[in-house]
């Protein structure tokens, strides 16, 4: 295993807060270098369109947090495929004329296609020779944890400096953590634990894959909507 439960709980418990107040203040200030430093490159791009778009039409969000609690563990998957495929700024239906998918509640997982057409994919876990291919060393593999973060939270919209829309009350914010993808389960260990090994990889930080339920954790969601409509 690349994380123990004891480092997984000290980063609900110190981590995930720190991290969620930082990405919330680069929201605020639209600070797009500091997004992209904190949020993986898709969630980095869903959320710099967003805020440009709001500011070519007049609007500017401020978000507030107070309270913020400990976070909750809500789920582990692992990603196994090429990084492409779960690129969540490129439409389903376009990944899935490239890509296959397997999916359940701890996996998600993506197979080119051998051809134009390509086989059904599904819910569950893939034929056991696909499955153990894609378990090999060399495959591209991240793996990403999912928290709730309870805090108090004001969300307000504002245009020419006057409150259009607003919101408020304790929540509990969904948060996610990717690890980097790295080409195989022992790069990254390395890249995590053998710092001397890892000097020619990606070096090793979280980076926030979904807030607020923008894309990430809808996912798996949205990939079972497409299959079920391919079938």
């Amino acid at each position: 295993m690349v994380f123990d439960g004891e480092y997984v709980e000290n980063v609900g418990d110190k981590m995930v807060g720190v991290v969620l107040q930082r990405v919330v203040d680069a929201i605020n200030s639209c600070d797009y270098d500091a997004l992209s430093q904190l949020m993986t490159p898709p969630m980095a791009k869903i959320y710099k369109l967003a805020l440009a778009n709001m500011k070519a039409q007049g609007y500017t969000l401020r978000i507030e947090l107070q309270d913020i609690a400990p976070s909750t563990l809500e789920a582990v998957v692992m990603y196994l495929g090429l990084p492409e495929s779960f690129d969540t700024t490129i439409p389903v239906a376009l990944r899935h004329q490239k890509y296959e998918y397997w999916l359940n509640d701890s996996l998600l997982m993506s197979e080119k296609r051998r051809s134009s057409s390509g086989g059904s994919a599904s819910s569950g876990l893939p034929p056991t020779a696909t499955l153990l291919s894609a378990l090999d060393a060399e495959n591209w593999k991240s793996v990403q944890y999912r928290f709730n973060v309870p805090a108090n939270v004001s969300i307000s919209l504002r245009s020419r400096g006057k409150v259009v829309d607003s919101d408020s009350g304790t929540m509990e914010i969904p948060l996610a953590l990717n690890t980097p993808f790295y080409e195989g389960m022992l790069k990254l260990y390395d890249a995590v634990h053998n710092k001397d090994k890892a000097a020619h990889l990606e070096p090793f930080r979280w980076h926030v894959s979904d807030l607020f339920n923008i894309a990430e954790c809808n996912e798996h969601e949205h990939i079972r909507q497409h299959l079920q409509k391919a079938k």
